[in-house]
């Protein structure tokens, strides 16, 4: 989990430094909440989907017991 997380820390800062390089300085603002919004719509999903797959799991394991 630290290893998973630092990873993804590291990764998350990087693309949003790699966005603020890229875009006019006037835009800056926009650019970098439209990054952010990107990641948490992916870190929802992201969520969503292994709890999905975590309740089918154990739902599945307690019913053949």
């Amino acid at each position: 989990m630290v290893v998973a997380g630092l990873s993804i820390g590291m990764y998350l800062s990087i693309t949003t430094l790699i966005m603020q390089n890229a875009v006019p300085r006037d835009m800056l603002g926009v650019g970098t909440s439209r990054v952010r919004y990107v990641q948490a719509l992916g870190q929802t999903l992201g969520v969503a989907s292994v709890g999905t797959i975590v309740n089918n799991t154990l739902h599945s394991g307690i019913g053949s017991h």
